[in-house]
């Protein structure tokens, strides 16, 4: 999937603050001493991953990504244990003890797809975190945008499902699933490009997170253990 938004990731090796939280949310629920297999799908520049094995030293990394230039950023940083691979997840037929994506299921027209071939990617016993707007309002809603700063062409990656429906697809499937919502904890400002996330505060002291789209967007953890 082509999209203006990769520049955001090709020089940032900090990690952000949702990938500070899932970390967190693995650290309690798998062993430091975990030897099995992560799959990154989305992983990006690898940044995440990188992290998680600072903490699971005996862990071994697969990522994932359909940007063969953040695959390349990936193999640079020459993480133990890793193998980076740059094509579409659909088409993965091995299995993992843990699975995580962010920022993906935005890009796709119907979510049932993609989320149940996440599912099957997860071995049994498994962990898989999905990272994503979703809406807590009943309301599903496709997108298109055109950043007009520096494209021309209508792009995905901001379609926003809600929890209901995903909670019904899900029973479905005879899977345990629960959400969290993820709250920012710090101000983004707003950037050049305007596609780029950024916080304003209420009256409360919460943040709110906007695009330039003019979209808010609420950020869940879908955590599903099989």
């Amino acid at each position: 999937m082509k999209t203006t938004q990769l520049h955001t990731y090709k020089y940032n090796y900090k990690l952000r603050e949702h990938q500070k939280d899932m970390l967190n949310i693995l650290k309690n629920k798998i062993n430091k001493n975990f030897n099995g297999i992560i799959l990154d799908i989305g992983c990006a520049q690898g940044v995440f991953l990188k992290h998680f094995k600072k903490y699971f030293k005996k862990s071994k990394l697969e990522g994932i990504d359909t940007s063969s230039e953040l695959i390349n950023r990936c193999k640079k940083l020459k993480i133990l244990d890793s193998k980076f691979y740059s094509k579409d997840f659909l088409n993965l037929k091995k299995k993992y003890e843990i699975v995580i994506a962010a920022g993906v299921l935005g890009y796709y027209d119907d979510f049932k797809k993609p989320l149940k071939k996440m599912i099957s990617l997860t071995k049994k016993r498994g962990t898989l975190i999905v990272f994503s707007h979703l809406n807590s309002f009943n309301i599903d809603t496709i997108v298109r945008f055109r950043n007009n700063t520096n494209c021309n062409k209508w792009e995905r990656g901001l379609n926003s499902y809600s929890i209901i429906t995903i909670k019904k697809f899900l029973k479905k499937m005879k899977v345990k699933f629960y959400f969290k919502q993820f709250n920012i904890p710090i101000r983004l400002k707003p950037k050049k490009n305007p596609i780029i996330s950024y916080t304003i505060d209420t009256l409360k002291k919460k943040k709110i997170i906007l695009s330039g789209s003019n979209l808010r967007l609420e950020y869940f953890y879908l955590i599903i253990k099989k």
